[in-house]
């Protein structure tokens, strides 16, 4: 019972009401009741009902006589009262507004249970579906809680089609698999960080917003891997009209939860914009472009529309360190190299945090790529792990001095543009770590590094083409004189197995002598662009062996 509008209380008397739940055969029902006391007759009181969903003129206000006796201890008068309210029938899909999230439900259905079951079905009232929670009016999905079902499946990107009414969704204790779609952030109850932390799953990505003219197509997009919003379906197109940056004089007077760049969109006739923060998603504000309209109001419409935008802005979600081959390879490292100093590297906070970590990623989507690594003077005791010469070339700068690391340094690392190795090895008095021999039998070269007799050392990269060694090659120079700067008269030649395709590197000093074919036939033709991009690896990471 709920007795949201009773003007005057009386302790002497009380209304006895024997409704509040009204029972089906196969559901019940929420009745809100109101009880109300003349002000000037304090033994007057008239009630009002109503079903959940239904309206107060179905049954009107009607009197309350408390003519019915006394309760059995005498303490209490009271009114017996029955009431007649028709029921309205539980929602189903047949219901208009319903209709849409029944759809995107019943597709996603079989894809998230997997090997377990979901009831979910057209012939089943919605408010019956196993964690399907529906209310407003007009009604609509509002929670979705599946915790601990028994799911097998994947998270279908359709669940992100679910209504901005979503105020909750849990999805965790299940064995679901795939990526959670970004757009489910928007539920205010959401326990999608645990989800992702129980099953190594994170967001799915998230497609990069066109960049022109034209309006952007209804969908979500990411803006400059900062900004998330969704473009809504509505008869006025919106587009980009460019990137602000507001000049401030000092950080500290940037406004809270806000930065100095924005986003700018604005409707296709180009009179009305509206500014959303790059890296917040909080809005700026919106203004015309037109003079002669600077002291109108915004159209209904457009505002309408820039305030469905603005609703949805959010932060692009923080890499996730789960499947991340950098992020192994670093968490593999971590333990031998911090020695009795500490390094922050874990699975559980984001990469951009960790400890002298620095992360980029191509085209803003994953695979997230580590480009510095700045360890310097960190208190780190421990010796400098293989797993780190494992590292992409994305790997640009590695500065490791001012620790007390002992072992050696890894010969790969020194691909890193931007070293401080040799004052490391200084310092501590180290040593480039053995590269192993280049094998001389026939057949595939295993990916790895190899150093081929004392002078060069080349990376064999791991992909679907095999590559071997060809042999060793000595040019025919007429003197020292005609030997091209940068060149010795030596180099050594790898091969694709076909013995078709070979490519030549100076033996002393890695500079690639040339490409060619082994079959007089092919000699003008272009190299095969899978054979190309093999050489292209292993020429990137060719140098001399370190004296």
């Amino acid at each position: 019972m709920k007795n949201a509008a009773i003007v005057a209380l009386v302790g002497a008397l009380a209304v006895s009401i024997a409704v509040g739940v009204i029972a089906e055969a196969t559901r019940t029902v929420n009745v809100e009741v109101r009880v109300w006391q003349d002000v000037d007759d304090a033994g007057a009181f008239w009630l009002s009902a109503r079903p959940d969903g239904g309206s107060w003129a179905d049954l009107g206000t009607i009197p309350v006589p408390l003519d019915d006796g006394l309760s059995g201890t005498g303490r209490y008068r009271y009114g017996d009262v029955t009431l007649a309210l028709s029921v309205p029938p539980p929602p189903s899909c047949a219901d208009a507004s319903l209709a849409a999230d029944c759809a995107v439900l019943l597709a996603a259905r079989d894809a998230l249970a997997g090997d377990g079951a979901l009831n979910w079905s057209a012939d089943v009232p919605v408010t019956e579906w196993d964690g399907v929670t529906v209310s407003g009016t007009p009604r609509r999905v509002t929670g979705l809680d599946l915790r601990n079902r028994g799911l097998t499946g994947n998270i279908p990107w359709l669940l992100g089609r679910l209504p901005p009414t979503l105020a909750t969704i849990y999805l965790a204790g299940n064995a679901l698999t795939g990526c959670a779609p970004e757009r489910l952030r928007l539920a205010e109850n959401n326990d999608l960080e645990r989800l992702m932390a129980e099953r190594r799953i994170w967001y799915c990505p998230v497609p990069e917003a066109p960049w022109n003219e034209d309006a952007i197509p209804p969908g979500t997009y990411q803006f400059d891997g900062a900004l998330i919003v969704d473009i809504p379906a509505s008869d006025l197109k919106v587009g980009t009209c460019g990137f602000l940056h507001r000049e401030i004089d000092t950080p500290e007077d940037i406004p809270e939860g806000q930065s100095h760049e924005a986003l700018c969109f604005g409707n296709l006739d180009g009179r009305w914009e509206m500014w959303l923060d790059r890296n917040y998603g909080v809005e700026w504000g919106r203004s015309s472009t037109d003079p002669d309209t600077d002291g109108q109001t915004f159209p209904a419409d457009v505002d309408a529309l820039f305030d469905q935008i603005a609703a949805t802005a959010r932060p692009a979600p923080l890499p996730s360190c789960w499947d991340e081959p950098d992020c192994a390879v670093l968490r593999a490292a971590r333990d031998t190299l911090a020695g009795d100093g500490t390094l922050n590297w874990s699975a559980n906070i984001h990469m951009r945090w960790w400890d002298g970590v620095t992360i980029a990623y191509s085209s803003w989507r994953p695979p997230w790529q580590v480009t510095e690594l700045d360890l310097r003077n960190r208190g780190l005791t421990g010796s400098i792990p293989p797993e780190l010469g494992s590292l992409p070339p994305s790997l640009r700068t590695v500065s490791l001095a001012g620790n007390a690391f002992t072992g050696c340094v890894p010969e790969r690392l020194r691909l890193a543009a931007a070293n401080d190795l040799e004052r490391l090895m200084a310092e501590r008095d180290l040593s480039w770590c053995p590269v192993a021999a280049l094998p001389q039998a026939d057949g595939a070269l295993p990916p790895g590094t190899y150093q081929i007799a004392s002078s060069l050392i080349i990376d064999i990269p791991a992909g679907e083409m095999d590559v071997g060694f060809c042999g060793y090659l000595l040019a025919d120079y007429g003197g020292p004189e005609s030997i091209p700067e940068g060149r010795s008269s030596s180099a050594n030649c790898f091969c694709d197995l076909s013995g078709l395709w070979e490519m030549c590197l100076d033996a002393h000093t890695a500079v690639e002598w040339g490409r060619s074919s082994t079959d007089p036939e092919a000699d003008d033709q272009a190299l095969p662009a899978d054979v190309n991009a093999v050489f292209d690896q292993i020429a990137a990471t060719a140098r001399p062996a370190p004296p």
